[in-house]
This record gives structure tokens, C-alpha cells and sequence, in this order.
């Protein structure tokens, strides 16, 4: 069972969660693959996976969207740039530098309605590829990418960093895995609970 989470630069789904999974269920094949942010419900009407996970509720007919976990946005910048001696960032921060945003509309939608709240109603927000290549090139400019998760770029490149987001109240984004309702088997349901329950004891154990 082929399923999908977006590309670069948001590691949603990470290793250790599937190969938990895999442990758990060694008769369940299940093969996990990246798409470019916005194809995943393209993906799974055309039968490329069975199932997607996402940062944002999609609409659609006969959708189901499971709810796994929630995270707190986090800022992913290089070395260089002045927020790295803060060593974690607000809202009000992020008017002083370009920022690359989520693309999908619904996660973009959330983080613009709490940006508000925070009085921060303009940010100077810029569009970058899919590529590594353009990800690092952008945050050695002093540009700043928010993300949910981990990084792929931590990987490529070493002196880039993740900032936490430092509010009485952070931001929650849900995700979930979406599939259709008439699709649904115990594959799918142990997947489910099996990464839900993983995040969530990764999330108790490094603590608030």
C-alpha cells in the first residue's frame, strides 16, 4: 500500500514512525513516497497511493481524513541569519525577513490567521522550488522557511537549523491521512493508530 506525504522541505512522515509500523505489522507491505506539495489528493483519485498524509483537511467527496497528531510550526534557517543567536523565534520576528511558507492552502490559511492575532498582519512572503538546491540557497540569502516536523534540509545541509516557536499559546496544525471511506482496511486503520501513537510518545517524551 503506496502512501505519500508532501516533498521538501517538511519531513512530515519520518523514518523511524514507519519503521515502527513495519515492525509491528511485517504482513502489511507498505511503501512510503514523496509528491510535490498539492498532487497527493491527484495521487490518490488516479490510484498512484492509497493513502496521503497531509497538513491541511482536504475536501473531496467520499474523502476520509483521520486526524494523526498536530505540530507547532518551526523556522528553518541558516546559521547565519540573526535569529539563529536567539535561538527561537515569535511571530513579530518574521517581519524583518522573507519567509517561505507551507503551500498547501489550508496550512497556509492557519498560520495567517495566527500571524494576525499576533498583530502581525504583513509578511514579506516569497515563493521557492522543490529542490534542495533553492531551499539552501534562499536561507543562505537570510531567507526563513516555517515547517512542520523535521527537515530534509538539516540533512543537506549541516548548517542549517529548525527554531522553535516560542508563545504562551503556539499554534497547533493538524494532520492527517486521507484516503477514500470505501478503501478503509485494517492496513490502513493499524497504520493509523500505529503513527498517531508514535508521535504522540515522541512529543511526551521531549516534553513541552
Amino acid at each position: 500500500a503506496p502512501i505519500a506525504q508532501k516533498q521538501l522541505p517538511t519531513l512530515i512522515l519520518e523514518k523511524q514512525a514507519l519503521d515502527a509500523f513495519k515492525r509491528a505489522h511485517s504482513d502489511t507491505l507498505i511503501e512510503a513516497i514523496s509528491l510535490p506539495s498539492g498532487s497527493g489528493l491527484s495521487s490518490l483519485h488516479h490510484g498512484i497511493v492509497d493513502a496521503y498524509i497531509a497538513a491541511y483537511r482536504p475536501l473531496g467527496q467520499g474523502l476520509a481524513c483521520q486526524e494523526l497528531f498536530s505540530f507547532t510550526p518551526r523556522l528553518l534557517i541558516h546559521d547565519s541569519h540573526p535569529l539563529a543567536a536567539k535561538g527561537h523565534f515569535a511571530f513579530f520576528d518574521l517581519l524583518e525577513y522573507d519567509i517561505a511558507l507551507p503551500l498547501e492552502i489550508g496550512t497556509f490559511s492557519l498560520i495567517e490567521s495566527y500571524a494576525r492575532q499576533r498583530g502581525v498582519s504583513r509578511l514579506s512572503l516569497k515563493g521557492i522550488g522543490a529542490s534542495s538546491r533553492e531551499h539552501a540557497a534562499f536561507l543562505r540569502a537570510g531567507g526563513a522557511i516555517l515547517v512542520l516536523g523535521n527537515s530534509q534540509m538539516l540533512e543537506h545541509d549541516p548548517e542549517c537549523r529548525l527554531l522553535p516557536l516560542r508563545d504562551d499559546k503556539p499554534l497547533r496544525i493538524p494532520v492527517y491521512l486521507v484516503f477514500y471511506d470505501d478503501k478503509i482496511s485494517p492496513g490502513l486503520i493499524a497504520l493509523k493508530e500505529s503513527l498517531a501513537g508514535c508521535y504522540q510518545k515522541n512529543e511526551s517524551a521531549s516534553g513541552p
